[in-house]
């Protein structure tokens, strides 16, 4: 399953891009939405892992104004892009950040389909990289 993974931090992306090819996924790092648009305008994924909090470069001004200063920047292009732009399936993406509770005042019937992981759990980023592979088995098993 190929994957293509929104994140600007590179402790994050550095543990995910050692751990999922040797679970045998085929993993693409984006660390912006500049990027993450010119690698879906040429390819495509079965599975997105984006993260919230994110800079808005890349979104229109409209579009930024609805990030809460970045703080949901994910979730926008998301809704407005990933989903309408490149048909990208809300049940095959998982939302994993430290910002889960900012989307606790959004209802969206294609938020409800999305797997949100707290990269922390109880300050445990172990714990979450196991809840990950565990939802990236799930969405692996839902398309075969």
């Amino acid at each position: 399953m190929k994957i293509i993974h929104l994140e600007d931090i590179s402790e994050v992306t550095f543990i995910l891009e050692e751990e999922l090819p040797s679970l045998g996924f085929a993993y693409i790092k984006a660390t912006s939405i500049f990027e993450i648009n010119e690698i879906l305008d040429s390819d495509s994924c079965e599975c997105l892992i984006i993260d919230l909090n994110l800079p808005t470069d890349g979104l229109s001004k409209e579009l930024s104004e609805l990030t809460r200063d970045g703080k949901i920047t994910g979730w926008i292009w998301i809704k407005h892009i990933g989903i309408n732009k490149y048909s990208l399936n809300p049940a095959n993406m998982i939302i994993y950040s430290d910002y889960i509770q900012e989307l606790d005042s959004i209802t969206d019937n294609d938020l409800e389909k999305i797997k949100k992981i707290k990269k922390r759990k109880a300050g445990n980023r172990e714990s979450s990289i196991k809840e990950l592979h565990k939802n990236l088995e799930q969405i692996k098993k839902s398309l075969s």
